[in-house]
């Protein structure tokens, strides 16, 4: 039983390891503001302290904070 238990764990690890791998690696191009301009870039040359303007609908390719207006979370990529 307790085989089983670790094997069924392991597996929901390494499914969840490969998915945000998979999203880590996805290239997106994103509008920052950098020096008061708009400047398109892609998501791997994102910054801290970059501004990024979001568009609707559009995905978000990091961890950031949302400075105005509001937005809806789909987190079933990551949870399942």
């Amino acid at each position: 039983m307790l085989l089983v238990t670790v094997t069924i764990n392991y597996v929901l690890l390494y499914v969840s390891y490969v998915k945000i791998k998979e999203m880590a690696e996805r290239a997106h191009d994103v509008i920052v503001v950098r020096n008061g301009q708009r400047v398109k870039v892609p998501n791997s040359d994102i910054v801290p302290r970059d501004v990024i303007v979001i568009q609707e609908m559009q995905e978000i390719p990091c961890d950031c904070l949302l400075l105005t207006s509001e937005a809806y979370v789909n987190e079933a990529s990551l949870t399942g």
